[in-house]
């Protein structure tokens, strides 16, 4: 699931187009100078993609730092877009991470038991937070 993430909130990105402005009809709504009435749309694909385009050809956007052109733009997991100030996260659900096991290798150690040929001890360390 794709959402939105403003201010403590998520919004979920559905199937179709979400309109983010100042407007009350929007689905989410912002206020602040420089934010139109429907600023931005989000548009869910079916495929779990979500593309932003500009609702307004005046309307400023930007993503990671960088201006939205013209044209539609899809957004990628961590992408941060900013609309009148307001700074929303996009998160990927389908993207995000997980604690991941990887094995310690001493570089040193490893090197003398591959000369030697003796086996090698395995040692795992949890990698994650919360353990």
């Amino acid at each position: 699931m794709a959402l939105l993430e403003l201010g403590g909130k998520t919004y979920p990105i559905p199937v179709g187009e979400l309109a983010l402005g100042s407007d009350a009809a929007c689905g989410i709504v912002v206020s602040g100078s420089g934010v139109l009435p429907k600023h931005v749309l989000f548009q869910g694909q079916s495929d779990g993609h979500v593309v932003i385009r500009k609702a307004n050809p005046g309307a400023e956007v930007l993503i990671n730092g960088v201006r939205l052109g013209a044209e539609p733009t899809p957004l990628l997991h961590g992408d941060k877009v900013d609309v009148g100030g307001h700074e929303l996260n996009f998160v990927d659900e389908r993207r995000s991470g997980s604690t991941q096991f990887l094995q310690v290798v001493k570089v040193p150690e490893a090197m003398a038991q591959a000369r030697s040929g003796a086996p090698a001890a395995v040692v795992a360390a949890n990698t994650g937070a919360g353990s």
